[in-house]
């Protein structure tokens, strides 16, 4: 199954700051995979659901969370 996030979503990954476009699952033995499109280099990548980090939300008092040791592409 594919979901198609409107709007976008503000992650964090181990690429750096992206937006989350897409969510493919593909069922209950594998990780859902995020499609994301990567701010500094403007790539499209796949991420592992555990790989994904929410941005900061005042609202609910959400700190911004710890950035990822930067892996390259």
């Amino acid at each position: 199954m594919i979901i198609q996030l409107n709007p976008a979503i503000h992650v964090m990954t181990p690429l750096g700051e992206a937006f989350a476009r897409l969510i493919i699952d593909y069922g209950p033995d594998v990780n859902t995979v995020w499609v994301c499109d990567i701010f500094k280099n403007r790539a499209c990548v796949h991420v592992d659901s555990a790989e994904i980090r929410f941005g900061p939300n005042e609202m609910y008092d959400l700190q911004a969370p710890e950035p990822f040791a930067e892996r390259k592409i």
